[in-house]
């Protein structure tokens, strides 16, 4: 799985040198900015998966006062300061973030980081789906339960969730999802993007990843009832 990157950091050198890290070791950089209102225009408009996030950023609020309004996004912070003191990384650790890179760090460390706090997502995840029901007659009747709560899905969300389910693990394509979905060809990619996020914001707790330039996958570790 190729996660995707978002660095807030108004150290340029810091910052170019977590981007070619991250870039060498294939992971996707979302964009660089140096403060959060650049922050929230990138959050808007694209997928992030992990924030790497100076404490100390110039603007009008710093790091810690950015992250605490991230909270209920669900979005997974990656702290980055040059402070080691008690009181701050427990004031940071409220937050519930995924690491801490304490300046100055080197690619190793970074590399360390990154993987401890994928690792750690991907339990969350897991823990997750299990509290997910999606039972294959509860979809195709325009629903999935969460914690025993109904979902509504719409004819389109369901057709394509049962489709993303039914091909778990696996890539699926544009044309793939145009096809099942709409039964035609030409389906806009603005249009299935669409559909795709509003799945997402219906059930937070499904991953289902894009995967650059190819199409979407549903990543998985449970059983699917027929």
């Amino acid at each position: 799985m190729s996660y995707s990157f978002l660095i807030v950091e108004d150290e340029i050198m810091t910052s170019q040198f977590i981007k070619g890290v991250l870039e060498n070791n294939e992971y996707k950089v979302v964009d660089t900015v140096e403060s959060s209102s650049e922050a929230r225009i990138v959050l808007k408009n694209k997928k992030v998966d992990f924030i790497l996030l100076d404490i100390n950023i110039s603007g009008t609020e710093d790091g810690l006062q950015f992250a605490k309004k991230l909270v209920r996004s669900k979005i997974n912070i990656i702290f980055i300061t040059g402070y080691s003191q008690k009181d701050i990384l427990q004031e940071a650790m409220l937050v519930n973030p995924c690491g801490f890179l304490i300046k100055p760090f080197g690619e190793q460390e970074l590399i360390a980081t990154i993987l401890v706090a994928i690792s750690m997502v991907k339990k969350q995840s897991l823990n997750s789906y299990n509290s997910l029901d999606y039972d294959n007659k509860n979809i195709a009747n325009g629903f999935v339960l969460r914690n025993g709560k109904k979902i509504e899905l719409s004819r389109q969300e369901a057709r394509c969730l049962g489709y993303c389910i039914a091909n778990a693990n696996k890539i699926i394509t544009h044309d793939d999802l145009s096809q099942h979905i709409w039964e035609v060809d030409n389906v806009s990619g603005v249009k299935i993007r669409e559909l795709i996020c509003r799945i997402r914001n219906k059930i937070p707790d499904i991953n289902i990843i894009s995967i650059y330039g190819k199409g979407y996958k549903l990543e998985k570790d449970i059983n699917i009832r027929q």
